[in-house]
């Protein structure tokens, strides 16, 4: 399912270590100093593998950005890193949403309709939770593939709060649900 050349992937790759590096230091940040010191290298360990496989899987016919695309891959295979640590030792399902019991797993999910593309209906179904700016930051950075600068720049606020609006939507979506299943 190789959408570009094997050398394409490769400069893909080496093009976005520092961005893999950015969006796990950012990731990072919201954890415990203890924590970072255990588990950063973890972390960026599973950045590089997830930037490695959203390479083999960019289609860049669907006019979306690889470092959108490819920032979904890390967070998700980030997620997947805490999800596999014991409870007992503080991790796991006891700081993130893990196991069965989450019925969709919005990280998990949104490579692959990436990937496929949602028609107009599912588009409707995933923001009918959401208030009207945060449906349009979605709509801008996921659908139309903007940066956080286009975003702030487009809505006239920061990245900062272009960030903060864009991960409270992602978990709004979650928590309601109302994430169409992937094919």
């Amino acid at each position: 399912m190789d959408f570009i050349s094997a050398q394409e992937q490769r400069t893909l790759i080496e093009n976005h270590i520092n961005f893999a590096k950015w969006v796990v230091n950012g990731i990072a940040s919201g954890f415990s100093p203890r924590t970072q010191r255990n588990h950063y290298d973890a972390m960026l360990s599973e950045a590089f593998l997830a930037l490695v496989a959203a390479a083999k899987r960019f289609n860049p016919a669907k006019n979306i950005k690889f470092s959108t695309y490819a920032g979904l891959w890390i967070r998700s295979y980030i997620h997947q890193y805490f999800c596999t640590l014991p409870k007992e030792m503080g991790y796991g399902a006891a700081i993130t949403a893990c196991g069965e019991d989450q019925p969709i797993d919005f990280l998990e999910q949104l490579p692959s309709k990436v990937i496929d593309g949602w028609d107009e209906e599912e588009w409707q179904q995933m923001l009918r939770c959401l208030p009207h700016r945060s449906k349009r930051i979605i709509e801008l950075r996921y659908r139309i593939g903007l940066t956080l600068q286009e975003t702030a720049a487009n809505l006239g606020i920061t990245r900062e709060r272009v960030r903060q609006l864009e991960n409270k939507a992602l978990t709004r979506i979650l928590d309601y649900g109302t994430i169409p299943e992937a094919p």
